[in-house]
């Protein structure tokens, strides 16, 4: 009997030959799942991992940025990430209020494959691109009870 998945003409998990992980820059969140899920499935099935950039997912173009949050915006000039103030940029990408978006398309994917390298699950590596910015609790919670933060 025919699963939903090729019913559909798509593949099974297990017959993805291998994963590719935007690795970012970007959310610290997003990319830690993102990477953590083709790790996962290709842990799972005995397959290999490819990183692909979100840079490159966005184009060719040798500078470009993407907004990084409060005011903030990654650059790439060339092979090198930077953080930015994003206020008056005007390189190519994405940000808020950008003009022109170019956003990151999963689709050039297949134009980026002759130059991806594969790796063991492993191997493969987030580029956060900055640290994460977490704030403190205002709370202190264990095991379900709240307390006080001291402030001292």
């Amino acid at each position: 009997m025919a699963s939903k998945w090729q019913a559909e003409g798509l593949l099974e998990l297990s017959q993805v030959e291998l994963y590719v992980a935007d690795v970012g820059p970007g959310s610290f969140s997003g990319i830690k799942v993102g990477v953590t899920m083709a790790k996962v499935w290709a842990g799972m099935f005995g397959k290999k991992v490819a990183a692909v950039q979100a840079f490159d997912l966005m184009g060719d173009e040798d500078q470009m940025q993407l907004g990084a949050g409060k005011g903030k915006a990654f650059l790439r000039i060339g092979d090198t990430i930077q953080v930015v103030a994003s206020e008056g940029r005007t390189e190519p990408g994405y940000w808020p209020n950008c003009p022109n978006p170019i956003y990151p398309d999963t689709g050039r994917i297949l134009l980026l494959l002759p130059r991806l390298y594969s790796v063991e699950p492993e191997q493969l590596a987030p580029l956060y691109g900055a640290e994460p910015s977490i704030s403190q609790a205002k709370q202190t919670h264990i095991m379900g009870e709240t307390y006080a933060r001291d402030t001292d």
